[in-house]
């Protein structure tokens, strides 16, 4: 009960954040908006760590590798923001609800490239996944003349990069506590941002002030908790261990939906049938690579018996 609850609130935090960004895109400087939100998180977890240690005694506190959090969360700070900046720039032309299902694909794309480029075995149901993924992509975005519009074409290109920071996530977060490593990589993308705002946008204190609630959303609940739940659920194994694989599976899958419900609810933004049809193929997709080997042969043993 208390996974699901974690990958329920996880993926609503998720999903609702795709209209934040979009409330902020195009009054903000994509950069200057991530060096905000990633300077946020950072501090929250800052605090928070060092309220926790102060509040053990030193025997109690876990022994973390200094370089590995330091190698880790230059990885995945530089993995993370690259995904996200390239994510507000295009979803000022993208509606919220889109862009949402767009970059689940990442999902799709995780066990893809650790088969192509980590030699990892996974069920033949993944490639079936993938037909699934791109008959929904071309409900979604797929235009007259078989084109995708460049916007489209960056979130997908965001998806691709948030599929590489979640394996190297996967891998560091073994090594580091999931607060730690989440606050490492947020100090890394916040000096990145600040070089970067500097040299290619104008930062301005207005812009702070009129974009403060989609900063401090993103800051705090997507940034600091959100990704602080998704390194304990890499660390641990999978949230699947102590709860219905499929159940699980298809909270973890609702960030999509979410994300359309908070575009219709907050910006009043709906889809077109046709994109709608899409969503419903993709995340059918989605939730099937997502589904243990063997589930299938299982279910159908159980009916048999």
């Amino acid at each position: 009960m208390k996974t699901a609850l974690t990958a329920l609130a996880a993926s609503f935090v998720w999903g609702t954040a795709f209209a934040f960004q979009r409330m902020a895109a195009g009054h903000i400087g994509a950069i200057t908006f991530n060096f905000y939100r990633s300077v946020l998180a950072a501090l929250s977890l800052g605090v928070l760590l060092f309220v926790s240690n102060r509040r053990k005694k030193p025997e109690e506190r876990k022994k973390s590798d200094p370089k590995k959090i330091a190698i880790g969360g230059t990885v995945c700070g530089m993995l993370v923001i690259a995904a996200s900046i390239v994510q507000q720039y295009a979803i000022a032309d993208v509606e919220a609800g889109k862009a949402g299902f767009l970059t689940t694909l990442y999902i799709l794309l995780v066990p893809l490239f650790s088969v192509v480029f980590l030699h990892k075995r996974v069920a033949p149901s993944l490639w079936v996944s993938v037909l699934l993924g791109l008959t929904g992509l071309y409900f979604i975005s797929v235009k007259e003349g078989f084109t995708i519009s460049p916007s489209d074409a960056l979130i997908l290109l965001s998806a691709g990069i948030y599929a590489v920071y979640i394996l190297a996530a996967d891998y560091y977060v073994r090594f580091c506590s999931p607060t730690e490593l989440n606050c490492a990589q947020f100090i890394v993308a916040s000096v990145v941002c600040l070089i970067g705002m500097f040299a290619v946008e104008e930062p301005t204190l207005a812009e702070l002030r009129d974009n403060i609630i989609p900063i401090l959303y993103l800051g705090i609940f997507s940034s600091a908790i959100a990704y602080t739940l998704q390194f304990a659920a890499q660390r641990d194994g999978g949230i699947e261990r102590d709860g219905n694989p499929v159940a699980v599976t298809l909270l973890l899958s609702m960030e999509s939906v979410f994300s359309v419900l908070g575009a219709a609810v907050l910006l009043h933004e709906f889809l077109s049938g046709r994109e709608l049809f899409g969503c419903g193929i993709m995340l059918c997709a989605v939730i099937l690579v997502q589904l243990p080997e063997g589930f299938w042969k299982r279910k159908i043993k159980a009916n048999n018996e």
